[in-house]
């Protein structure tokens, strides 16, 4: 049986065909695009109609090239959203999470409702970009008049396009900060004077949420949700365990793991963890901090001087230059938006006191080290909050094959780094509609089959001690350069 997944991300986007046989999940990209943040009237916005044009594309496409897709699932990042009035029509722009129009009504929404009882609520980690501090700027600062609107979060758009059915998809609303349960906490609607009439119903993975429009393919197509914030999808097309912590890495890392029940307590606040929702209710217990974001921005700026550095390159470069020792805070607001990246991380580095990197390879080593001992501070800080001893890391997404990068985190951290999928979301989204299409009779077994079908390189710590020495120092930097929010 053959599935069709549509996997957006934050500069591309994919449709996937998965193919479930003897036994072992084999998959065929059918199309790709790319696409970028767009910089209008001083607001980041993504390309909406691009991107669904280029959707409608790809299937059509993967019809042509798989007639006998039975089924179609989509996902995308979380917390962005868009309106449609009545009559379907977008009504509004689709502002990107990194636009900083939520700097001032973040502050507005604590001085209503203290972050303290929005995290008791919801169990969603601060940031900056979630969802209820775009609605709060909507509706309190914009003034947008509600009627008649509907709120639809990225991927329920698409599916909105291709079905015409209006729905809001429960991991992914999870993102949005506002979820107490399996509801929109009414409270908080109240209190930030956002409109409940603007919320559709809730579906949840493996529910139909419609049927493809004829117009596209001329067929009987079920659109059934998967885990449409992708990272719940990577987190079910992972072959996890207890004992595993989980990195979905990619322009962000998502570094968590997974758990039966929301953990709301002073740890989980203090480190601030957040409980997403993820595969048959289950909370994917993580910390949403920085991953590749700051690198491939690097790597965009030497292009744009006319140096283009493959990704094959850098494991290359990292080896043939003279060992750089530094580090950086990539979750300091001063990484978060794009552009002169380079200039950003001399300004950290003198902020800190510290030497700046003569060689590129000692540039991408930098991010390198940051990262890893990122990851470490994430695991003692699981192991406290969870009360927990985890023995392994495992790593899916593009990232996962940076192969120092895998062995500083080894190192780092003291226990084993496998890696999982690369493609590990789409993977989690064909499970989904695998598992609704009786194809798998649950979660366990599929991801037993993910193992089978999936190659795993294994990194093991042989240098612990000298990392011991780096992360007190990394430490002591991250205080220099201001606390992680």
């Amino acid at each position: 049986m053959k599935v069709l997944a549509v996997d957006i991300g934050a500069s591309s986007g994919r449709t996937i065909v998965f193919e479930l046989k003897n036994n072992k999940i084999h998959y065929e990209e059918t199309s790709r695009f790319y696409h970028d943040i767009k910089e209008i009237n001083n607001h980041f916005e993504w390309d909406i109609d691009f991107i669904v044009n280029s959707i409608i594309d790809g299937i059509k496409k993967s019809f042509e090239l798989h007639p006998d897709i039975s089924s179609i699932g989509i996902d995308t990042w979380g917390v962005d959203y868009v309106y449609i009035d009545e009559n379907g029509h977008l009504a509004s722009e689709a502002y990107s999470y990194r636009d900083n129009r939520t700097a001032i009504s973040s502050e507005q929404v604590h001085r209503i409702i203290p972050f303290t009882k929005l995290y008791e609520k919801t169990g969603i980690q601060f940031a900056q970009f979630n969802t209820i501090y775009q609605l709060y700027d909507d509706f309190n600062n914009r003034k947008i008049n509600p009627y008649n609107k509907t709120f639809l979060m990225i991927p329920d758009y698409i599916a909105f396009i291709l079905t015409g059915n209006k729905v809001n998809e429960f991991t992914n609303a999870s993102t949005t900060g506002m979820l107490n349960g399996n509801e929109f906490d009414k409270e908080i609607l109240e209190k930030l004077n956002i409109p409940s009439s603007i919320f559709p119903k809730m579906v949840y993975p493996g529910d139909l949420i419609g049927y493809l429009n004829r117009n596209i393919v001329d067929k009987k197509i079920p659109v059934i949700a998967t885990c449409s914030h992708d990272t719940a999808n990577a987190v079910l097309g992972m072959p996890l365990d207890e004992s595993s912590i989980f990195v979905s890495s990619g322009t962000w890392s998502l570094v968590g793991t997974e758990l039966n029940n929301n953990i709301n307590n002073s740890s989980s606040y203090r480190y601030n963890f957040s409980n997403e929702r993820g595969y048959l209710g289950t909370t994917t217990f993580l910390k949403n901090t920085m991953g590749m974001f700051a690198l491939n921005e690097v790597l965009k700026e030497w292009k744009s001087k006319g140096e283009i550095v493959e990704v094959s390159q850098l494991k290359r470069m990292v080896e043939s230059c003279s060992k750089y020792v530094g580090y950086l805070n990539l979750d300091d607001p001063l990484f978060f938006q794009p552009k002169n990246m380079i200039n950003k991380i001399h300004k950290y580095l003198d902020k800190t006191g510290q030497p700046k990197p003569v060689f590129k390879g000692q540039y991408i080593d930098l991010i390198y080290q940051s990262l890893a001992n990122s990851y470490a501070e994430i695991k003692r800080q699981l192991e406290n909050t969870t009360d927990k001893k985890f023995d392994c890391f495992i790593i899916s997404g593009g990232a996962n094959q940076a192969e120092i990068l895998n062995q500083y985190i080894a190192d780092a951290s003291n226990i084993v780094v496998k890696t999982g999928p690369i493609e590990a979301t789409i993977v989690g989204n064909a499970i989904c509609q695998l598992i609704a299409l009786k194809q798998f009779k649950d979660v366990k077994e599929a991801r037993q089959i993910i193992k089978e079908s999936f190659d795993s390189k294994i990194y093991y710590p042989i240098s612990h001690n000298e990392w011991k020495c780096t992360y007190k120092q990394f430490g002591k930097y991250m205080k220099k350069g201001g606390k992680r929010k």
